[in-house]
């Protein structure tokens, strides 16, 4: 849950403030947790926990 959360954290920080850049959503978001990580199984209950 850590990693997932500070990945999360460290996402929206590069998409929305370094790159200047809207439209990240919650598919985008998850999707880019089960490529990054170990969390091959992360779904939105998890986002949502």
């Amino acid at each position: 849950m850590i990693e997932s959360t500070k990945f999360i954290k460290n996402l929206i920080y590069s998409w929305c403030i370094k790159e200047d850049r809207y439209g990240l959503t919650l598919p985008n978001i998850i999707g880019a947790v089960r490529l990054k990580t170990e969390k091959k199984n992360y779904s939105i209950t998890d986002f949502f926990n």
